[in-house]
């Protein structure tokens, strides 16, 4: 019924056009309904509500997020300079950001990432950033690119949602599968031709 639903086969007639559009039997949609079904199963059976709990609750930080915002600039000293006049004579960081930074892709919305995950961040800056607090400015922070101010818009703590509820059951369920091919034992038999005697 799911699979109906999903493609819109109200009719028997919508069913019969869909597999004539995409080449298949009866017998094949049956044979993948039924892999399906098993598949669906055994996910269920492996990831329970259990497993994805506490793999959420081991992993709780990789789901946590950061609205940021940065100024990019090439020199230490311009970086520093414009962190003092930010601290010490509150300055409109957006206004710093777009008249300094040199992050073209960024520099006129006043420096917006947007939500940011914590593992995509660099260890010293993620540090920072979930460190400080919301509205807070910190660095400046050398990369390849230059020297960053970052200012922390909004912190999130990762919270189990259906959709991560369904992203970590399907982790779960591969590094099972994952678990069960390394430590399966299969030999392969290679033949070789007869040597010419």
């Amino acid at each position: 019924d799911q699979f109906r639903r999903d493609q819109k086969l109200e009719r028997a007639v919508d069913t019969h056009n869909w597999l004539k559009d995409h080449g298949w039997t009866v017998e094949r949609l049956e044979l993948h309904l039924e892999w399906k079904l098993l598949n669906e199963k055994l996910v269920s059976d492996i990831a329970t509500e259990g497993a994805i709990r506490q793999h959420f609750a081991e992993h709780r930080r990789a789901y946590d997020q950061a609205a940021i915002a940065h100024l990019v600039v090439r020199d230490r000293a311009v970086a520093e300079e414009l962190m003092s006049q930010i601290e010490e004579d509150n300055a409109d960081f957006e206004a710093l950001v777009r008249q300094y930074s040199t992050d073209t892709t960024t520099n006129q919305n006043g420096g917006r990432l947007g939500l940011t995950n914590r593992l995509s961040m660099s260890p010293l800056i993620e540090s920072h950033v979930f460190a400080a607090s919301e509205g807070a400015t910190i660095g400046p922070f050398e990369t390849k690119n230059g020297f960053h101010l970052i200012r922390i818009e909004r912190l999130i703590n990762g919270q189990l949602t259906e959709s991560i509820s369904e992203t970590i059951r399907q982790d779960v369920f591969e590094s099972w599968l994952d678990d069960q091919v390394s430590s399966a034992n299969v030999e392969w038999t290679i033949l070789q031709e007869p040597a010419d005697a």
